[in-house]
Order: structure tokens, then sequence, then C-alpha cells
């Protein structure tokens, strides 16, 4: 799902909803497929839509409504039902009503249809005067586990591939460089000349460093020829290696305004 006023193209912040049960979300058919609803089918299989939450009342009563009028009209699940409602059981549903009117806080249950949450460890059941269930073990299992999921990101690689080429004079590696990197760092092993290197996990770092320094475009002396291989000297290395050379002492007052580099970036 992916807010409706945000452009798919601009943002990575989106989540994908696993039902319960065979997978399908509710009222999946050929006539409310992917595409029917302007969605769009995404490599893995799933479906992004846009979604936007709307508040509105679709029930002044529950006497008349079926169990398919309020999953046509409702689609935003509810907690459990407040401690001080009282349920009214009718055709496929159960009401729980609070004071006897119909507002938003009344409950309607009866379907089966639901999806698992986020994963947290975080307790927020309340616990007397202290809100919650917070403490320090908690919130280090959350840590934990948000950044294992950035680790496994789609994204680590290729950056991590990209940034460590350029810092070993590589500033711009070809796309099949980059992609025997990534290949490296997510099996954890890379072979050349009869010799493996790495631990074959996961992020191993050696066998990243070999398919980096060890790869033909790397090793290859016929690639020097290419006027785009190597790695242009920083702004400030440059201005400055001349003058240190020769033991200037050089003044770097705002040099970031003239050169577009400060000392310290």
């Amino acid at each position: 799902m992916v807010p409706h006023h945000v452009e798919r193209e601009h943002t990575l912040n989106w989540f994908r909803v696993f039902w319960d049960g065979d997978g399908d979300y509710p009222g999946s058919s050929d006539a409310n497929s992917c595409a029917a609803n302007g969605c769009e089918e995404t490599h893995d299989g799933s479906c992004l839509c846009k979604t936007k939450a709307l508040e509105s009342i679709p029930f002044g009563s529950v006497d008349s409504i079926s169990k398919e009028d309020i999953l046509h009209n409702l689609f935003i699940g509810a907690v459990g039902p407040p401690s001080d409602s009282v349920p009214s059981a009718r055709d496929g549903f159960t009401a729980h009503i609070v004071g006897g009117d119909v507002d938003q806080s009344t409950v309607l249950s009866g379907s089966n249809i639901s999806f698992r949450n986020v994963p947290h460890f975080t307790s927020l059941i309340g616990v007397g005067s202290r809100g919650g269930e917070q403490n320090l073990r908690n919130a280090q299992y959350e840590s934990d586990a948000v950044l294992e999921h950035y680790f496994y990101h789609d994204n680590v690689a290729p950056f991590l591939c990209t940034r460590i080429m350029q810092r070993f004079s590589f500033s711009n590696p070809s796309p099949r460089y980059v992609a025997s990197c990534v290949e490296a760092f997510r099996s954890g092993s890379y072979s050349s000349g009869g010799e493996i290197f790495g631990s074959g996990e996961y992020g191993n770092l050696e066998a990243m460093a070999a398919s980096i320094l060890l790869d033909r475009e790397a090793t290859d002396v016929a690639v020097t020829s290419d006027p785009s291989f190597g790695s242009l000297m920083e702004p400030m290395i440059k201005n400055g290696d001349i003058p240190m050379s020769r033991d200037f002492q050089v003044r770097l007052w705002e040099i970031d305004k003239k050169i577009g580099q400060g000392s310290y970036s």
C-alpha cells in the first residue's frame, strides 16, 4: 500500500499486506483483479495500490444491514470491542454497541478476513500507571529487528559496492563490475585464480573486497586506455596537493565557497 498523494517513483515507504488463509485479498476475483483496480503487480506477485482513508458514516443503524454491506463499505479493521459495549447478534455478524447508539465506537465483527501486522517487540499493553510494558530488553530487540531488516534490504549490496569501489579509485564502475561485487556480497563467496574468498555467509566483506580488487576491470592494464577509467581527485586534495608538496602554508578560510568542498566535508 502507498499513500494516495505520493508517487511510487518518489518513495520506497510502503508495506506489504500478508492476508491470512490463501493469501488473496478480500473480494479477489477476475473482475476485481489488481489491474482492474488501477493497481500495479510487482515482481513478487503482490499488488501495489495507492490508498487513502476516508471518514464517513455508512450506517445509521445495524437493523437493516447485512454482512455483505459491511464488507462493501468498511475497509479498515478495528481493535477488539470496548469493554463497556453490548454485543448484539445479527445475520452473519455481531454489533458491539456502546451506549445504545451506533457511532464511531461501534465494532462490527464476524468476518474471518485479517492480515498480520508489522512485527514488533515493544509491548503496548497498559500496566497500571506505567502505561505499558516497554523496557530496555524490548527496545533492544526492536532495534535489532530494524537493523536486520536494513542489512538485508535489496539496496544494501549495490550501495556498498559502488561506494567502496569509488574509494578504491574506481569512480565509474561498469554495471557488470557492480553486479559481480553484489553477487559476492550476497553469496559471501568469490572465486579467483583457483582461490575462494569469503565464508559463504551473506554480507561477507572479504568476498566483496576480493571481487573489487581481483576483477578484470581492476587488474587488466588495457582498461587504463579508457578515458573514463580511474578516479577523479577530490577538489580539496587536488587544490592542496601542489602547495603541500612544496611545504607551502595553505589558508583554508571559506575554501568551500571557492571550490565547492570544505576541509572536513
